[in-house]
């Protein structure tokens, strides 16, 4: 684990991008694992506790990150929620899970879903129990809480004209029986503690 920051402040309410590479976005604490992107921070945000304050993050990109996590994408749900602060959003843009742009590229290791994030909502959970009698949300087991705040999906050229008509139904139904048809999932969370 190394920083290029040969201090951190503490009390500064910040932003944070993870994955960063090679792409700084401005106005926000870059980090990412490989030291030849010079991101702000360099360190694993699947295994290191991250070297930021509880409560200290009012918003976190994650642009094209969390679809190469492995087995520690539980770690950085926990961390991102330790570090953020109440009503901070979490910027998620992932591929589609049936798009080729996520099957064409081998690192990525799991789709990311809106329905999947809904896991680490306690509400949901608490909703999932009451319904069906049992839970496989990670809300209460991993003492984190996250709302689906809102989800928007780009589409591929050739249904172009139907979101400009405001055919969304029609795209969502296209999209459940065939592939290619949403390019990008983009999805907000927000940060429950209150």
């Amino acid at each position: 684990m190394s920083y290029n920051y040969l201090f951190y402040v503490k009390g500064i309410i910040m932003k944070l991008n993870i994955g960063s590479g090679y792409k700084k976005v401005e106005g926000f604490l870059n980090v990412d694992h490989d030291p030849l992107t010079a991101a702000d921070f360099c360190f694993n945000i699947e295994q290191d506790p991250w070297p930021f304050e509880n409560n200290s993050v009012e918003e976190i990109r994650a642009h094209h990150i969390l679809e190469h996590l492995g087995e520690g994408f539980f770690h950085v749900m926990k961390e991102m929620y330790r570090v953020c602060k109440h009503a901070a959003i979490i910027d998620i843009i992932v591929p589609h899970h049936r798009h080729d742009h996520y099957f064409g590229d081998p690192t990525h290791r799991r789709p990311i879903t809106a329905q999947m994030l809904k896991q680490f909502s306690k509400k949901y959970c608490d909703w999932h129990k009451e319904t069906y009698g049992s839970s496989s949300g990670f809300a209460p087991r991993l003492g984190v809480d996250f709302e689906l705040a809102d989800e928007q999906y780009t589409v591929e050229f050739e249904y172009a004209e139907l979101l400009d008509q405001g055919r969304h139904e029609e795209i969502a139904a296209l999209a459940k029986r065939f592939n290619n048809v949403y390019v990008d999932c983009f999805i907000k969370l927000l940060v429950i503690k209150e």
